[in-house]
C-alpha cells in the first residue's frame, strides 16, 4: 500500500503528503497535484499518522525505500521493491507501539508523530543518548545538533546491524552517517549481543 503510494505518486514526494494521501486529507498540496484522484487516496485510514510513518521507517530501515540523494525529504523506490509490488514478496512489518495514556512513560515524553520505544528497546535507546551527550560534550554542542530523539528512537526501534541499514533511518544523512555510523551501530551491536547472551 505504502510502496504503491510512493509509486502512484511519481516518487517526488515525503513521508507527510504520502501519508496525507494514504489518509485521504483533502490538502491544497494534493489537489493541486491531483493525488485526490489516485486510487491509493483514503485506503490507509484506518492508521493514524503515527503509524503511516513508523512503516515508511520499517520500509527504508528494509531497504524497500530510499531517500532523495539531493536531500530534499522525497521517498523513491529502490529494486528490492519491485517484487514486493508485484506481490512476489512478503513484507513483515513491526506494529508501531501503541502511546502510553497521558502521552508519558516513566517520566519521558514522546512528541506528537514520533515513535515510542518498546519497554524492551528503552536500555538501547538511553545507551545512544548516552553516546550522544559524550559526542556533544566532545563536540561542545548542544545533544539535538548531533541527533533529535526521534532518530535515536528509530535506531533503537530498527536496530540497524549495517551501514546500509542505518542509512535509511530518518535524520541520518550522508554526513552524519559518515561521522557517526560505527559509533552507533557498535551500540546497536553491544546491546543485541547482550541480550542474545541473557537470552
Amino acid at each position: 500500500m505504502a510502496l504503491s503510494c510512493v509509486y502512484r505518486s511519481g516518487q517526488r514526494f515525503g513521508v507527510g503528503h504520502l501519508t496525507d494521501i494514504l489518509r485521504g486529507e483533502q490538502t491544497e498540496r494534493i489537489a493541486s497535484f491531483g493525488h485526490d484522484r489516485l486510487t491509493t487516496f483514503g485506503i490507509g485510514r484506518a492508521l493514524d499518522e503515527r503509524r503511516w510513518k513508523g512503516v515508511f521507517r520499517q520500509l527504508l530501515a528494509l531497504g524497500l525505500l530510499e531517500t532523495d540523494p539531493d536531500g530534499h525529504g522525497s521517498l523513491r523506490l529502490t529494486e528490492a521493491s519491485r517484487p514486493v509490488l508485484r506481490g512476489e514478496a512478503p513484507v513483515r512489518l513491526r506494529e508501531e507501539a501503541a502511546p502510553v495514556a497521558g502521552g508519558r512513560r516513566r517520566g519521558k515524553s514522546t512528541a506528537p508523530g514520533e515513535t515510542a520505544v518498546a519497554p524492551a528497546d528503552d536500555p538501547l535507546f538511553e545507551a545512544l543518548r548516552a553516546l550522544r551527550a559524550r559526542l556533544a560534550r566532545e563536540q561542545n554542542v548542544p545533544a539535538y545538533v548531533i541527533f533529535h530523539d526521534s532518530t535515536l528512537r528509530a535506531v533503537a526501534t530498527l536496530r540497524p546491524r549495517d551501514r546500509q541499514a542505518l542509512a535509511g533511518v530518518p535524520g541520518i544523512g550522508g554526513a552524519k552517517l559518515d561521522r557517526y555510523a560505527d559509533g552507533l551501530l557498535s551500540v546497536v551491536r553491544e546491546h543485541a549481543d547482550a541480550a542474545a547472551s541473557t537470552a
